[in-house]
């Protein structure tokens, strides 16, 4: 996508999208639009636009519609991933969260399971997204305890398997973050996600090599940390 083309979407074919009484297909579609824009330009290409990027993403993920909270948790986390942390405060970082811990709360309508699950996967991983992006800004102690509590993600597999790998991630670099006070509660709550992941059938399996061998390595890496001791 052009800077050119998506000025044009953001001047002559968004306004007629976010319209009262619009299909769901076509909110759908001006979301998907948003994230694009989003994802493949960045913030210093259309910082003038993000404020409103935001107002759009933050109202659909309280949609009643799996569909378009899912469109709009999705890309709320890459926006979370594309705005520097420099022009963040803890106001309006809270913000993202508080509206994402309402979607995955949504419980599920009349939505095929599958659906339901990518649309609750795609609210996590943006937690994920904003943990990894702006934990210097923010405490991100909640961010994490919700984020943690869905773990493994089972649905949408990409998104799974970026998700293992912040754990790991965080686990090697930064244990106190996920484990609290209570080392051994946490620590047993951990190795309960790993074996989730790497014990799944392969049909339905929650990693893929990286992830695995991520995993395999930490675990070896525990048995000679003193912070577990």
């Amino acid at each position: 996508m052009t800077l050119g083309l998506a000025s044009f979407l953001i001047e002559n074919i968004l306004p007629r999208v976010f319209t009262p009484d619009q299909s769901e297909n076509m909110l759908k579609f001006g979301i998907f639009l948003i994230d694009d824009m989003v994802e493949f330009l960045g913030y210093d290409l259309l910082h003038t636009q993000w404020i409103n990027f935001a107002k759009v993403l933050l109202q659909y993920t309280a949609e009643k519609s799996c569909v378009l909270r899912q469109a709009a948790c999705y890309g709320l986390g890459i926006f979370a991933e594309k705005t520097p942390s420099s022009v963040l405060d803890v106001p309006t970082i809270n913000l993202w969260l508080q509206a994402l811990y309402e979607a995955v709360k949504v419980p599920k309508g009349s939505e095929k399971e599958k659906a339901y699950g990518h649309c609750r996967d795609n609210g996590v991983a943006a937690v994920g997204k904003i943990i990894k992006a702006h934990a210097s800004v923010f405490d991100a102690t909640p961010a994490i305890t919700l984020w943690i509590h869905f773990l493994p993600l089972r649905h949408d597999r990409d998104e799974g398997f970026v998700q293992s790998e912040l754990l790991v991630d965080i686990m090697r670099t930064q244990p106190q973050l996920i484990l609290g006070a209570n080392k051994i509660a946490g620590l047993q709550k951990v190795l309960s996600i790993y074996g989730e992941i790497t014990c799944g059938n392969v049909k339905n399996k929650l990693y893929n090599d990286a992830v695995a061998q991520k995993i395999k390595e930490h675990i070896a890496e525990l048995k000679g940390d003193p912070f577990f001791i």
